[in-house]
């Protein structure tokens, strides 16, 4: 799940930052160039956290980033719920945010976790 997920936000960021005209039509919500492009700077960014995590193999080392994902996610939908009007979350592009939103959610609650089980049979 990670490999797949970091390589199509990587992909999708790329898109978003050299051609953003062919990814505009399909996002949920309204985008200039220039926002695509800055989106794609954080979108690349989650990406390579997970191929990152891939690399660690050990949920100890990825905590803070799990975290990370539970809190992005978390903010996320606040924004998506508080914005809802302006987001078209019926399209195949807001499916695939809210889709790719669930999973970093879920990610980042297992890694929590994991990783505080972890961390106990150790001690």
């Amino acid at each position: 799940i990670l490999t797949l997920r970091g390589v199509a936000v990587i992909l999708t960021a790329l898109a978003l930052f050299f051609v953003p005209q062919a990814i505009l039509p399909l996002w949920p919500w309204s985008l200039t160039p220039l926002t695509a492009r800055a989106l794609s700077a954080w979108l690349v960014s989650f990406g390579a956290l997970d191929l990152h995590a891939l690399l660690e193999n050990d949920w100890q080392r990825v905590k803070v980033m799990s975290v990370s994902f539970i809190v992005s996610a978390l903010f996320a939908f606040i924004a998506l719920i508080r914005y809802s009007d302006e987001a078209n979350l019926l399209g195949l592009g807001g499916l695939l945010y809210v889709v790719y939103l669930l999973s970093m959610l879920g990610f980042g609650i297992y890694g929590w976790r994991k990783a505080g089980l972890d961390e106990r049979k150790t001690k």
